[in-house]
């Protein structure tokens, strides 16, 4: 009963937004066919203007996962600079720490680790960040970047470092793990067992 109550507040709170909807099933999208990934079962699934997918559990200051896809041009605004394909993980991973870092009450983000990482068959970056809200509620974000020819791609997952970080970190790195854009190489076993490379399309 209480886990009901939680979700349909997370609903009342979600009615203003443009589409939602409950994850029944762990449903590969393909959001105008740029990449798949695996949403978490039992979420709730948001796609406002500023971002392909924002899904959550228990509510948005809870916890969220975003995915994103930027066109390399308008890939950082806020700082007048471009992505391209040939840029090093730690460039790419530099530029996304000032883009944070340029935003209002992020001023002072705490970058805990800053690896590279493999996203989606690509090379990209794993950052894990800490940051205090206005209220001083100490939050933690993994963002996992890379960019394709397609455009720069951006996960990220927030939540408060108080139980609910750590308790749905997992889940998260799930969804990193199917994630797959346009383009992206993946291995599938043939019918004699041996692995062979296919292009995602």
């Amino acid at each position: 009963m209480k886990r009901i109550l939680v979700l349909c507040t997370v609903f009342v709170a979600l009615a203003g937004c443009a589409t939602w909807m409950r994850v029944d099933q762990r449903t590969t999208v393909q959001p105008d066919n740029r990449y798949r990934v695996e949403l978490p079962k039992g979420w709730v699934w948001v796609k406002p203007g500023e971002a392909d997918i924002v899904v959550s559990r228990d509510g948005l200051d809870i916890q969220r996962i975003v995915i994103r896809h930027d066109p390399l041009a308008n890939a950082y605004v806020k700082l007048d600079k471009k992505a391209h394909p040939g840029m090093l993980p730690s460039e790419l991973a530099e530029l996304e720490i000032a883009d944070i870092k340029s935003h209002d009450g992020m001023e002072t983000v705490e970058v805990v680790e800053n690896a590279p990482a493999s996203v989606g068959g690509h090379e990209g970056y794993r950052l894990h960040l800490a940051y205090r809200n206005a209220g001083g509620l100490r939050y933690e974000r993994v963002v996992y970047g890379c960019v394709t020819r397609d455009g720069l791609f951006t996960l990220f997952y927030d939540a408060p470092s108080l139980h609910y970080f750590q308790r749905d970190l997992a889940q998260f790195e799930r969804v990193v793990k199917s994630f797959r854009p346009a383009g992206a190489r993946h291995a599938a076993a043939r019918g004699d067992g041996r692995l062979v490379w296919l292009e995602l399309n």
